[in-house]
């Protein structure tokens, strides 16, 4: 299953809801302007990694990375052989 940018930024939204935390104290806590932090919200942003995860870091979420498919990894690395 592949995620959007927009569905990470519709659960951010909604996790910070969930705490009753306001935008502007995430910004603060997260170390961002509130205007980012809205942006990031909205799904018009494009944050870094670094961002997305002091974000991630205040509203106690994390990313869980796992392979999409069996073998993945190996047809991966066959496109890099050929390149």
């Amino acid at each position: 299953m592949n995620v959007s940018f927009a569905e990470i930024s519709k659960t951010l939204r909604e996790r910070r809801r969930e705490l009753g935390v306001s935008q502007a104290d995430l910004a603060r806590l997260s170390g961002l302007s509130l205007h980012g932090l809205s942006d990031i919200e909205t799904g018009k942003g494009n944050p870094t990694m670094e961002t997305l995860l002091k974000v991630l870091q205040v509203l106690g979420l994390q990313i869980l990375l796992k392979p999409t498919a069996p073998g993945a990894f190996t047809n991966a690395t066959e496109v890099s052989k050929e390149s």
